[in-house]
């Protein structure tokens, strides 16, 4: 006896809508991160490369789970996610990291 079809349905909903904001929060990135001379090159680039690391990714995953079994590659991937989301936080400039000051936003914003 199983969970049941609909909250599998659910919870495949809401992988794709996490997904989607994620996918949302790199465009963004890549869009600000682009040079101004060549943004529609740099763009392109930073998104196949985005994707071809999420198919390789799925790839060597379903290899893994088939050989190792779901439980070491779901740890795995706990491990690399906070590696890599700590290298990421790490290595962004301070202005970035911090939110901007009360007299920086009115500079930003004026009334």
């Amino acid at each position: 006896m199983g969970i049941g079809t609909w909250p599998l349905v659910a919870l495949s909903g809401l992988d794709t809508f996490f997904r989607y904001v994620e996918m949302v929060g790199l465009y963004t990135a890549f869009m600000r991160f682009s040079s101004l001379t060549q943004a529609g090159t740099d763009f392109t680039l930073l998104t196949n490369f985005n994707l071809l690391m999420h198919m390789l990714g799925s790839m060597i995953a379903g290899t893994l789970a088939s050989a190792l079994g779901y439980g070491p590659v779901f740890a795995l991937a706990v491990i690399l996610s906070a590696f890599t989301g700590w290298l990421a936080i790490s290595r962004l400039p301070v202005a970035v990291r911090q939110p901007p000051s009360p007299s920086r936003r009115a500079e930003e914003h004026p009334a």
